[in-house]
């Protein structure tokens, strides 16, 4: 199962990112699995790496991409969606204060 790099999908938000996109770089943070899904996962690796199955690990990997591509949108009316929400708005609103700031302080000069 693959690792979530978060500082990597917060990076891709700012002003330096790669990513126009914001509502892509939020779909990609969104969870595929719910917490049972993850609890039978971490199991399933757990036996994965100490027997050492390829085929399962094969297996699982092909099982991956496709819950990533088909996320589970149940979590959309979460506290924590809406708290990510609230801080990509604050962030870009803080991003808007800057730019303007820094403006108004070149041509005060």
């Amino acid at each position: 199962m693959a690792e979530i790099d978060f500082q990597k999908m917060l990076d891709s938000m700012s002003v330096n990112g790669n990513s126009n996109d914001a509502i892509k770089s939020i779909y990609g943070i969104i969870p595929c699995y719910d917490s049972v899904q993850q609890h039978l996962l971490f199991q399933a690796f757990y036996f994965i790496n100490k027997y050492d199955l390829t085929d399962m690990r094969g297996m699982f990997q092909d099982f991956d991409k496709v819950m990533r591509e088909n996320k589970n949108l149940s979590f959309m009316g979460s506290q924590n969606l809406k708290q990510l929400l609230a801080a990509y708005t604050q962030n870009e609103y803080l991003r808007g204060i800057k730019i303007q700031t820094t403006n108004d302080v070149s041509e005060g000069k």
